[in-house]
């Protein structure tokens, strides 16, 4: 359920309007359509053959930085 507020309030800030929700459907619309969206980037990053690194370190990288921009957090592994 953290997951889904974290994306939530995200999606909220990000869209730039006053929230007054009325319905639990428009919620979760949001809230789809933001996951839907960075799904897509992840799977660009992953099919992308431009990175070649073995450990895949850049690929792994760029995946959190996604998260990180829904706002969500990813541990202190990645505080550098």
């Amino acid at each position: 359920m953290e997951l889904f507020k974290e994306v939530l309030c995200r999606a909220i800030m990000k869209s730039g309007v006053e929230v007054c929700i009325s319905s639990e459907e428009l919620i979760t619309e949001l809230f789809e359509l933001e996951c839907y969206t960075a799904l897509m980037r992840i799977r660009d990053i992953l099919a992308d053959d431009d990175i070649e690194d073995a450990s895949c370190f850049d690929r792994i990288e760029k995946i959190v930085c996604e998260f990180e921009a829904l706002g969500v957090k990813c541990g202190a592994r990645h505080d550098f």
